[in-house]
């Protein structure tokens, strides 16, 4: 009998090591927003509505909503938790502030390069033409924070303290990036950067509202005024444009993410949220 507990308790201990979390977290997140599209949402809406437009929007709306119920669902049943991440008292005020950050970021490099002359803007597309693009940016912006963020970030702080999860989760961050068009070492640099960035945030709030806000005004930001974003082309755009000038500074084929006005633009906030969490003595904590 002591045997048969010993072993259900060994197996219980082994089901909330941090990796094995994260990874059946991660699978269960992703096969039930598989599953819901497949087998739910997709074949109802092409029921309703002829156009792709709507039926991307509104799948990619609803899988949002199923990344944080089932998110919410892990945390209390397979880690026996509470889930802070989703605090609904703050999320208004943290999701303004992370929109205008991202915004702000990418738009001040748009808005230094356009008064430089390197971006040239030619016109204006359908704004419903851009709504798959749109919502989609959401949803991989609830997806990547809850998974490299809320689980991989969170869980191997709680192992190996916050300095080790800070650098680790942003490179596991950059990990799939490297399946994107155009990669290769500024990419890959600019990747772990941000989930530095993007990490620190998280570290100050205990929440995800603030990076998912940041990480989606961050990414909307490049398709609509014209711009590729993380090497992938096939993102329907809100405008049409044309940069112009040094590589240096207008990017390369992966995005202006990899300006040098974006690098700079990354360090500082980085250093603006370390600067904050040192105050508290954050990185010194187990």
């Amino acid at each position: 009998m002591n045997t048969i507990k010993t072993s259900q308790n060994s197996f219980q201990n082994s089901l909330r090591h941090p990796v094995v979390v994260i990874l059946l977290s991660t699978l269960a997140i992703i096969l039930s927003v598989a599953l819901m599209k497949e087998m739910i949402t997709k074949p109802i809406l092409q029921q309703m509505f002829t156009s792709e437009i709507p039926i991307k929007t509104i799948t990619a709306l609803i899988s949002g909503a199923v990344m944080i119920g089932v998110y919410l669902i892990l945390v209390k049943h397979l880690e026996k938790g509470t889930c802070y991440e989703f605090e609904l008292k703050k999320a208004p005020k943290e999701l303004f502030h992370g929109l205008v950050l991202g915004l702000s970021s990418i738009g001040s490099v748009i808005l230094t390069l356009y008064l430089l002359g390197y971006y040239q803007f030619i016109k204006f597309e359908s704004v419903y033409a851009f709504l798959p693009t749109f919502v989609f940016i959401i949803g991989a912006a609830i997806l990547e924070e809850i998974i490299f963020r809320g689980l991989v970030f969170r869980k191997i702080k709680e192992w190996k303290g916050p300095v080790v999860a800070l650098f680790m989760s942003s490179i596991i961050f950059q990990l799939p990036h490297f399946m994107n068009d155009h990669t290769g070492i500024l990419p890959a640099i600019l990747g772990v950067l941000l989930g530095i960035v993007v990490a620190l945030m998280y570290a100050d709030t205990n929440r995800l509202w603030l990076p998912i806000a940041f990480h989606f005004g961050w990414n909307i930001m490049q398709p609509a005024f014209g711009t590729t974003l993380s090497g992938v082309s096939e993102f329907t755009t809100l405008s049409q444009a044309k940069l112009i000038g040094p590589e240096l500074l207008i990017g390369s084929k992966f995005g202006i993410e990899v300006s040098l006005l974006s690098f700079i633009v990354l360090i500082g906030l980085g250093l603006f949220y370390v600067i904050k969490l040192q105050k508290v003595n954050y990185f010194n904590r187990n």
